[in-house]
């Protein structure tokens, strides 16, 4: 298995699709917080006036906002949480499973490794690994540029950040384990997209959640990942701990087993 690990992140880390993933995360989190600046901050506001912008509206509401909003919220509210990280995420989870389908090179692969758990798991560790990083890296270019911005936004703390990115990264993992699943079962990459645009972005949560109001069943879809990522507290108070991570782990634990097994039942 660990041969075929290493195979693994040989192929991910020089896969191109990688780094443009990584890049559309980093420009949205850069642009995100730009425009936040520029319209937050009065020196902006006043050289976009300058420059013969039109800015018109009450901005003390966003002064007020700014001043009290920590940049691990600012995080979760531009990409995390509205599902955009987990759909980028979902797609590249998508093209790395569904190229051994569509290469052959899967047979090569179960020909060498003829126990199915060493497929599943190496994509599963490569893939959660590249999730861990693409949190890291994007959260780390916030930070950059809010210390560039001699600190815009409230300094969040270590215990808020490690207790966010833990969650934020077992729920996202989720959801990569879903898409694999998907991936497994259909070895179509445009089937693994459409999942992860449809649920990753928390689409049909929403009208399932519309939908099950009505009957007073809304709290139904509290414990889907879509609702526990995006309802997920950006401070650490000890009282919410368990949901998303139990959430996480079940989704986790169940796509995998269901990914050996229609590994094993289908033909290669």
């Amino acid at each position: 298995m660990l041969n075929l690990l290493r195979m693994d992140f040989y192929r991910v880390f020089r896969n191109k699709g990688f780094y443009v993933c990584l890049g559309i995360l980093i420009f949205s989190n850069i642009l995100l917080f730009g425009l936040l600046y520029m319209l937050a901050d009065p020196s902006a506001r006043q050289f976009l006036l300058e420059i013969g912008g039109v800015i018109k509206g009450d901005f003390s509401d966003l002064d007020t906002f700014v001043s009290n909003t920590t940049i691990l919220e600012i995080y979760h509210q531009g990409t995390v949480g509205a599902g955009f990280f987990a759909v980028i995420t979902g797609v590249l989870a998508a093209l790395f499973v569904c190229t051994d389908f569509d290469s052959g090179f899967i047979k090569n692969i179960i020909a060498a490794h003829e126990n199915k758990w060493d497929y599943i798991l190496s994509k599963c560790v490569c893939l959660c690994t590249v999730n861990l990083l693409y949190l890291v890296i994007n959260f780390g270019v916030m930070l950059v540029l809010n210390m560039a911005f001699k600190g815009f936004f409230k300094p969040s703390k270590p215990a808020d950040i490690l207790f966010y990115m833990l969650c934020a990264w077992l729920l996202i993992s989720a959801f990569s384990m879903l898409t694999m699943l998907i991936c497994v079962i259909t070895r179509r990459f445009a089937a693994g997209v459409a999942w992860a645009i449809c649920i990753n972005s928390g689409l049909v949560t929403v009208i399932l959640n519309t939908g099950l109001a009505i009957f007073g069943l809304g709290w139904i879809t509290d414990n889907t990942i879509y609702m526990n990522l995006f309802n997920l507290p950006q401070v650490f108070n000890g009282t919410y701990v368990l949901r998303p991570v139990i959430t996480a782990i079940a989704f986790f634990v169940i796509s995998v087993i269901l990914s050996k097994l229609v590994l094993a039942k289908k033909d290669i």
